[in-house]
């Protein structure tokens, strides 16, 4: 009967490990990160330039409970590498607990986001200024509104 039971556990357990991994590996897909500092502006560059995935919830919560973190730049990085600046002085935000980053055109708070993209970099990002590249498909457009999965608040 022992047997039975630490079989049937030990099946339970590898079950739950196959749905855990699917679901976090949608989570947390996303490409590798690197830093460049110019000027002490920190920079987020991304090696591969994929579709965004702006409705990842955050992992165990549901919507990102992002912070203010400074201001912020958008660039948009073209197919054949030309780069265009979408804002400057726009607002930089991160998720207190999994360490997404958005940043947007205008204040979400305000109602008005404007130009916005996502990226985890796996780490604080600084409370100064950040400039994030993306290319077109990871960068959204809401006028009235908030990013999707995103609750904001001032420091």
């Amino acid at each position: 009967m022992k047997k039975y039971i630490k079989a049937g556990l030990i099946f339970a357990f590898l079950i739950g490990s196959i749905f855990v991994n699917a679901n976090f590996s949608k989570v947390f897909a996303r490409e590798e990160t690197y830093i460049k500092l110019e000027d002490g502006v920190q920079t987020l560059y991304k090696n591969e330039m994929d579709p965004l995935r702006a409705v990842d919830a955050c992992p165990g919560r549901g919507k990102h409970t992002m912070f203010r973190r400074g201001g912020a730049t958008l660039i948009r990085v073209n197919k054949d590498k030309t780069r265009t600046t979408l804002f400057k002085g726009g607002a930089a935000w991160q998720c207190k607990y999994c360490r997404e980053v958005v940043v947007t055109q205008h204040d979400p708070l305000s109602g008005i986001t404007g130009y916005y993209s996502m990226r985890n970099p796996g780490y604080i990002i600084s409370a100064i200024y950040t400039t994030m590249e993306a290319s077109p498909n990871a960068i959204r457009y809401i006028y009235n509104g908030k990013p999707p999965y995103c609750n904001f608040y001032n420091n």
